[in-house]
């Protein structure tokens, strides 16, 4: 019982971990994304 709720703790860490991950690469994406938008609607 120990180690299934031992088990249980460590998935649900790691996919919110995973979920931090994703939305730190996904702001960081739209920034870069932002970034481009401005530079190409300032050389056009």
């Amino acid at each position: 019982m120990c180690i299934l709720t031992m088990c249980w703790m460590l998935l649900h860490y790691g996919y919110y971990r995973f979920m931090d991950a994703a939305l730190f690469i996904g702001r960081s994406f739209h920034s870069v994304l932002l970034f481009v938008g401005q530079m190409v609607y300032l050389f056009i």
